[in-house]
């Protein structure tokens, strides 16, 4: 990773110093001496931004597109046992699915298998919309054979698989956070990590007063 707080936090979490670099910086040959020894796994997410709706199609020339190439050229030559590749849906759209279309012949090319599939972090109990392209690739043949796309775990409050007991209903935010003591604007809690809250204008203050209860949307 390019960012050093990232960096930190993923050291302080879990007691491994990341290399901080950019992908393209780093050859698989380095990685594989850093690594020192076989991989099982590679796990990426190329930049998304230039595939992103929100961009309105002026991120087709993002020069962070090539990364998906550069990633998954990284990842065969460490050759692992399985990689994970996650991005946004937009990939799989023009005139973005041609850098999809690349990773996935790079995979095939180097004796990989792959199964791909869109999903939604809601229906597994995140507290938020997020669609995501999930693929799942290994070059043995025993390994693929057990690599799933995960069922949902959630649905719709009012769905019938929900009614009848076989999935959870959508979690929301206030299941999530509910517990958390409230904080006035700008203010930070002494104990709990990352709990703060953002200072805002009293114009903005007075807007979000303004929100009914349970109400309010981008759209209304």
């Amino acid at each position: 990773d390019v960012d050093p707080d990232c960096c930190t936090t993923y050291h302080a979490n879990l007691g491994l110093t990341p290399i901080m670099a950019k992908i393209e910086d780093v050859t698989a040959e380095y990685l594989a001496e850093a690594i020192d020894g076989a991989v099982d796994v590679v796990i990426g997410c190329p930049p998304c931004q230039g595939f992103t709706r929100m961009r309105n199609g002026s991120g087709k020339s993002d020069p962070r597109n090539n990364l998906v190439e550069v990633f998954v050229d990284r990842a065969v030559k460490l050759k692992p046992r399985i990689i994970v590749f996650e991005n946004v849906p937009g990939i799989l759209k023009e005139p973005h699915r041609i850098f999809f279309e690349r990773l996935c012949n790079r995979l095939r090319l180097a004796g990989y298998r792959y199964k791909y599939a869109l999903l939604d972090a809601v229906n597994y109990g995140v507290p938020q919309f997020r669609k995501r392209v999930i693929l799942l690739a290994s070059w043995e043949p025993e390994v693929f054979s057990r690599l799933n796309i995960p069922e949902p775990t959630h649905d719709r409050p009012d769905s019938l698989e929900v009614r009848k007991g076989l999935l959870r209903p959508w979690r929301t935010v206030r299941d999530a956070i509910a517990d958390l003591p409230p904080l006035e604007s700008g203010e930070e809690h002494p104990s709990i990590p990352n709990h703060k809250a953002r200072k805002h204008t009293p114009r903005v203050l007075k807007l979000i007063k303004s929100i009914p209860r349970d109400g309010g949307s981008r759209r209304h």
